[in-house]
């Protein structure tokens, strides 16, 4: 947990390092939770970008 901290900590600072450990950990089943509301991948892939960005920016 102490690193999953680290990385949501950082990530906020922008450093990629951190997104992208961050994006790589979670990506695969934000996805598929996505796809599974919108029904198709272009959609999901929208809205997985939105809600990383949403997270490294605010």
């Amino acid at each position: 947990m102490h690193n999953l901290e680290f990385h949501f900590r950082n990530a906020k600072q922008q450093d990629r390092a951190s997104q992208k450990a961050l994006y790589e950990m979670f990506a695969g089943k934000m996805l598929a939770v996505a796809k599974s509301y919108t029904g198709n991948l272009h959609d999901a892939e929208d809205v997985l970008l939105n809600a990383f960005y949403k997270c490294f920016t605010k």
